[in-house]
């Protein structure tokens, strides 16, 4: 079994679960007392969220998870694309991995779809090197805590 570790927890984000939790329960006190509210119906299927430390783009990569999750209770996969900042890659890269360590716990991979995304389409390929990325990596701790019984596919 192969675990993509966690390489810029106690940079881009805390490095334990405890301070995680209490960025996303701060988070959710300011939108529960700024009395927001979902419009009815609304349950995107897809998200763009912000990458860079929690102080700056945190609340913002939160309040989008919340928005999903309270409004999709079926999901059963989370696929998360990011873009390289420190590796070239030809086409992408996606990470065949069992799991994805987060200081929450770790994530499991939907390895099986990965290898059939890689199989099927030829811009696919792993680069191990462009996995160590904080732009994917940072949204881990959230979909541990919104998302904890879904499989993760990460590029």
């Amino acid at each position: 079994m192969s675990t993509r570790y966690s390489s810029v927890a106690g940079s881009f984000y805390p490095e334990n679960c405890s301070e995680i939790e209490r960025y996303i329960e701060h988070f959710n006190k300011v939108i529960d007392d700024t009395s927001y509210t979902f419009e009815t119906g609304f349950a995107p299927q897809a998200l763009i969220s912000p990458h860079a430390g929690y102080i700056y783009s945190g609340f913002t990569a939160n309040l989008a998870y919340r928005a999903v999750s309270q409004n999709n209770k079926n999901i059963r996969r989370v696929v998360v694309i990011g873009p390289s900042h420190r590796a070239y890659i030809r086409g992408a890269s996606v990470g065949l991995y069992d799991t994805y360590q987060t200081p929450c716990g770790d994530l499991k991979v939907d390895l099986d779809y990965s290898l059939e995304l890689e199989k099927k389409f030829g811009f696919l390929h792993f680069s191990p090197e462009a996995h160590f990325e904080h732009s994917t990596e940072t949204q881990m701790p959230f979909i541990a805590h919104y998302f904890r019984t879904t499989s993760v596919w990460t590029q």
